[in-house]
């Protein structure tokens, strides 16, 4: 979850063209009559030595976010969340590629006999 304070000022906004774009509606969307935004119901605070925006709902991860790897610039066009983490995990949005995991896993191997190393 990100940090996006500007979303507060614009509750009940509806969404612009200009984000949304030509993306076709879903099934899940199709009778909305409006897109309304909404911001985070939780709240965000700076944790650890790097400050990093951690949402209120993970308070085990503040405490050890300086030891994550963070990435911040993964964007997607996919206008449902399936499609978006599949792209995220595999790099491409349609079912079936392994993930970065699996392919960790394969390569590095497992550190115990007795469970998988990765479990998709």
């Amino acid at each position: 979850m990100d940090y996006k304070p500007g979303l507060a000022a614009l509750y009940d906004k509806d969404l612009p063209d200009s984000v949304r774009g030509t993306q076709a509606l879903t099934g899940m969307t199709a009778g909305q009559a409006r897109f309304p935004i909404a911001p985070s119901h939780w709240g965000f605070t700076r944790q650890g030595k790097s400050g990093s925006w951690v949402s209120d709902l993970l308070p085990w991860t503040g405490r050890l976010v300086d030891e994550l790897a963070l990435v911040q610039s993964l964007q997607t066009d996919a206008i449902n969340h399936e499609p978006a983490i599949l792209l995220m995990n595999t790099g491409n949005m349609v079912p079936g590629k392994p993930s970065m995991g699996a392919w960790l896993s394969y390569g590095l191997g497992s550190m115990n006999e007795n469970l998988p190393t990765f479990v998709c």
